[in-house]
């Protein structure tokens, strides 16, 4: 991870979310225990809300650029697929790179 501060305008937000539909797709397993660190409780929130999407970004804001679209663009694939479930594959994803509630909830005690 990269210790830039990611700056984002529209225009670029707007060319990665284009270009994020051509970047292969990766398994789950490549983002495991990536954000761990970062404890963000993202199963507090409806994956669908704009809230929910504003505080992943805060979590993620020192990210690097590269990095973040990276997730992003695997984000975006989740939330096209057909084969799963609604909201499934994005929950694994997350849960991959985030962590689950069980793993907060053993560290807590």
């Amino acid at each position: 991870m990269g210790s830039k501060k990611t700056i984002v305008d529209v225009e670029s937000v707007s060319h990665e979310l284009i270009r994020s539909l051509t970047r292969p797709f990766k398994p789950d397993s490549e983002f495991a225990g990536k954000y761990h660190h970062m404890r963000f409780q993202w199963w507090t929130y409806d994956i669908w809300s704009s809230g929910f999407q504003a505080s992943m970004m805060t979590y993620l804001e020192y990210v690097d650029r590269d990095e973040l679209y990276e997730f992003v663009s695997q984000f975006i694939r989740r939330m096209c697929d057909k084969e799963r479930p609604k909201g499934d594959a994005i929950r694994d994803l997350l849960a991959a790179a985030f962590g689950t509630q069980d793993q907060f909830e053993i560290k807590e005690e």
